[in-house]
């Protein structure tokens, strides 16, 4: 899939092999400093229908030489909602978010941590797209890297096979206690 940047004045939306937690590369966000709050990152989208559920996951990574700490600096891990595919944000073609922090001014310095966020595409989604987000307030400076990013429907196995599942489950807890 394509990731398309956002708010990338400065070349504060890159990709680099300064900071891995697998692989060659991995993204590093950081402000405009532009001298008022601002926010820049990747998103990219996947066709969703009513209900589909969807998961994501990030690593995060905070250089103590470039350190978001003490900053009101954020990074989020959102799912945007669309009614029309290529949808703009903040526009009557966009529905609704899910996100969660990835890290903040007290996240810890030097180590890689996993998040993840669980969404339910609401009534109206032919779009849900993944973003990855850099707030920054007041100038403050500081990096982060994400790494690792997946972001997919999850497989919601039909009732036939739930059912076949639960029976062969069954079956061999009955063979366990057999023997």
């Amino acid at each position: 899939m394509q990731w398309t940047k956002f708010g990338d004045t400065i070349n504060n939306v890159s990709s680099g092999h300064e900071q891995l937690a697998s692989g060659a590369e991995s993204l590093k966000l950081y402000g405009q400093f532009n001298g008022e709050a601002n926010y820049s990152g990747v998103e990219q989208g996947i066709s969703v229908s009513d209900g589909d559920e969807l998961l994501a996951s990030a690593e995060a990574f905070i250089a103590a030489g470039d350190s978001i700490a003490g900053t009101g600096n954020q990074v989020y891990l959102k799912i945007d909602y669309y009614n029309e595919l290529y949808g703009e944000f903040g526009s009557s073609e966009y529905i609704s978010s899910d996100g969660i922090l990835l890290a903040d001014g007290s996240s810890v310095n030097d180590l890689w941590f996993n998040r993840e966020l669980f969404s339910v595409a609401p009534e109206g989604a032919v779009e849900a797209r993944l973003a990855l987000v850099f707030g920054q307030q007041n100038d403050a400076s500081g990096a982060v890297f994400v790494d690792n990013v997946q972001f997919s429907l999850t497989a919601v196995p039909e009732p036939t096979s739930l059912l076949l599942l639960t029976g062969v489950g069954s079956m061999i807890l009955l063979r366990r206690r057999r023997r």
